[in-house]
């Protein structure tokens, strides 16, 4: 499998996720350039300790993908829509409440494919480098939400 980045710091999930999306879509890339992008990222989230906001988040995944993904951001979206995209090859970016914390903060991680019948999550749980996860666990990373606040996805499809 790919070498993903590992989330560094309990707060730096949206830089993370922008260098595993770019990593999705060209393979494996060296740690030198890992860094670079990690920290080209970082600066365009303008990551701090209470987290990024999802349009710093989109903006650092667009600047990411500008030559390699195309990001679409819809207003609503299905949890069909985000299977179908993933079963089509497709990567899914999330901004999502984490279910294993008690405090439930909001996340940055991406969906990059199925295995053995499981959906492969990158960062999804801080301190992991990949998950797998049932559909039922995708179904409520995708929402669980609180204040009429829900979670956000980016539909990420590599050019061609």
């Amino acid at each position: 499998m790919v070498n993903y980045m590992k989330q560094r710091k309990d707060y730096d999930c949206s830089p993370t996720a922008v260098v595993n999306a770019y990593i999705w879509c060209n393979g494996s890339i060296s740690t030198i350039s890992k860094n670079i992008l990690y920290k080209m990222s970082n600066n365009i989230c303008n990551t701090k300790e209470d987290g990024t906001s999802d349009y710093k988040f989109d903006k650092a995944l667009r600047w990411a993908g500008s030559d390699d993904f195309i990001v679409k951001k819809p207003k609503k979206f299905t949890v069909k829509e985000v299977i179908e995209h993933i079963n089509d090859g497709g990567a899914v970016a999330l901004s999502h409440r984490e279910l294993w914390t008690k405090e439930g903060d909001w996340h940055h991680s991406i969906f990059i494919g199925k295995k053995w019948g499981f959906f492969i999550g990158v960062n999804v749980k801080a301190g992991k480098k990949y998950f797998l996860c049932r559909k039922s666990k995708l179904e409520k990373l995708l929402t669980t939400g609180d204040n009429n606040e829900n979670p956000e996805v980016w539909f990420l499809t590599k050019k061609t």
